[in-house]
């Protein structure tokens, strides 16, 4: 098993969007939190079956004023 970070948000219509940051082009839309994790793993999971690279990736706090 390998874990990866990902994103979840909603949209002001109801809709899950979920990302993997660490895999460019790897995202998902779906109704729920669930479906939208199940379909996000999927895209993981192919991306790792077709032996694509994961490349390296280092997570930063950005702090700006706002």
């Amino acid at each position: 098993m390998t874990k990866f970070q990902i994103y979840v948000s909603q949209d002001d219509q109801g809709m899950y969007f979920a990302e993997c940051p660490s895999i460019p082009g790897c995202h998902a839309i779906g109704r729920t939190e669930d479906e939208v994790q199940q379909r996000l793993a999927e895209c993981i999971t192919a991306r790792l079956k077709a032996h694509r690279p994961v490349p390296a990736v280092t997570t930063r706090d950005l702090e700006v004023a706002g």
